[in-house]
């Protein structure tokens, strides 16, 4: 998500900033580096969790003279390195590869992250416990008091539990109360997403040469731009 930034490099999830460069989260904010979760802040370097601040670095205060001169030699430090210019590297991430998004976009096999020299873990087999409650298959016929029973996933075991808001969209929706874990059901949608991988095909109608998402093997009619809007219209 990216709203009105300006002069901005390498950043996720911004909102109005200018001049911001690897950063994550910064809402309408100026001059950052290296921030994340950092909102109206100006002139900061390497902050986390700050708000209305100005002139810190690694989230101590400095006067300008100070900030200035610090940072400069930071700079200087990592362009050694050959770290400067670069977003925040996977190897720092807490969390183990196949447990962040990018795993789900982008799936790779074990061998294939620990080559990257990136981090990994084999998932424990659930130790869920059997649901302490039956619930109908209708919403209609869902009482409140479901809010208060642990539920066990259909699929893996896992146990869960719904909350109020959840409850009151699957009313509103007429939807029934799913019977598997927000994990089995986030896997679930992965799989209907195709590969994050493009295929030279052609359009059904005029022939002309396209780049889709669908691979040639797969039944879904392909048109190009043209055809497609001539279709639709």
């Amino acid at each position: 998500m990216y709203i009105n930034p300006q002069l901005s490099y390498q950043t996720l999830g911004t909102l109005e900033t200018f001049n911001c460069h690897f950063c994550l989260y910064a809402f309408h904010s100026s001059d950052l580096w290296y921030c994340e979760q950092c909102f109206s802040c100006k002139n900061c370097f390497g902050c986390v969790g700050l708000r209305n601040k100005q002139y810190c670095i690694f989230n101590k205060q400095f006067k300008k003279e100070e900030y200035e001169k610090e940072v400069a030699k930071i700079i200087a430090h990592m362009q050694k390195t050959g770290e400067w210019g670069q977003f925040f590297p996977v190897e720092i991430s807490p969390f183990p590869y196949n447990d962040t998004v990018a795993h789900g976009y982008f799936p790779l096999s074990p061998e294939q992250v620990s080559s990257r020299g990136w981090k990994w873990q084999e998932r424990e087999a659930p130790s869920g416990k059997p649901s302490d409650m039956s619930f109908p298959e209708k919403i209609a016929d869902v009482k409140d008091e479901i809010l208060d029973h642990i539920l066990a996933c259909e699929e893996c075991g896992k146990n869960y539990k719904l909350q109020r808001m959840e409850l009151d969209f699957y009313r509103n929706m007429h939807l029934p109360v799913p019977r598997v874990c927000p994990d089995c059901r986030y896997d679930a949608r992965m799989e209907l997403r195709n590969p994050r991988q493009l295929h030279d095909r052609s359009c059904k109608k005029c022939r002309a040469d396209v780049r889709s998402p669908f691979a040639p093997d797969r039944p879904e009619t392909i048109y190009c731009e043209q055809c497609y809007l001539e279709a639709v219209n």
